[in-house]
């Protein structure tokens, strides 16, 4: 394999994901506009979660879903601006302001042409007032844990290491979607089409970036671990408060 091909590989591999998140989130979508079987799928799992429901499930997957609202993610978002410029990491910054602008236009975007209504028969726990096609807390769990782990994992050579990076945040992402889930505003097609546009608007930021640093010469400083760790703690503070400091009667 030569040089130029091995350069290249990296930039396939993005493209290859690219293509197929966005196939999967058009493949989703044209499964809700047709009434397909997807349709009844996501009844029969609505129906399931509301039997199951519990309060203690619930307080959990509340808390859970709140990582995600808003003010957390700007919050987050804010930290890790400081934390990467403070390390002269501007290309990361881009890359993760690219991907929650882009996601968040694409998905609001989706949401007004859709106009899906929220399913109101499983007594939502939360309120929510936009449409629920694709869910935005789906989205954005996929482009905030998706670039920490390709931040972190970038910079490890051990695969055992990556592995551990990128299941943490695939399973981060699992409970922010179960929660939207439980919650009982959101379908099960919802949350698979917003994590579909995440992937597909982070893997092309991504891409932007990679190709930004592989045509310039900077050099960039190694991410410290305290980056993370920052990130982490303050993810784990606002779950801990609204466990066992917000009241909540279900």
């Amino acid at each position: 394999m030569t040089s130029r091909s091995i350069r290249n590989s990296p930039f396939m591999l993005l493209a290859v994901g690219i293509v197929g998140s966005f196939l999967l989130f058009v493949t989703i979508a044209a499964n809700y506009v047709m009434q397909d079987s997807f349709v009844a799928f996501d009844l029969h799992i609505a129906q399931l979660l509301f039997a199951s429901r519990a309060q203690l499930p619930l307080h959990f997957y509340y808390a859970v879903t709140v990582l995600m609202n808003a003010t957390t993610v700007l919050c987050t978002g804010a930290l890790l601006t400081f934390l990467l410029w403070r390390q002269h990491a501007a290309i990361y910054v881009f890359t993760l302001w690219l991907a929650l602008t882009g996601s968040t236009s694409l998905m609001l975007l989706a949401k007004s042409f859709f106009q899906r209504s929220r399913p109101v028969n499983f007594l939502p726990i939360v309120s929510e007032t936009s449409y629920s096609f694709p869910s935005g807390h789906a989205t954005i769990a996929v482009i905030l844990f998706g670039f920490l782990a390709y931040l972190f994992a970038r910079e490890q050579r051990s695969w055992l290491t990556r592995f551990c990076i990128i299941g943490s945040a695939a399973v981060m992402i699992f409970l922010i979607d179960v929660s939207r889930l439980y919650l009982g505003v959101h379908y099960v097609s919802d949350v698979l089409a917003g994590n579909a546009l995440g992937f597909t608007v982070l893997l092309a930021s991504i891409a932007i970036g990679e190709w930004h640093l592989a045509h310039h010469t900077e050099k960039l400083p190694h991410i410290r671990k305290s980056v993370f760790l920052s990130v982490v703690l303050t993810q784990i503070a606002c779950l801990l408060s609204f466990l066992f400091f917000t009241p909540l009667e279900f």
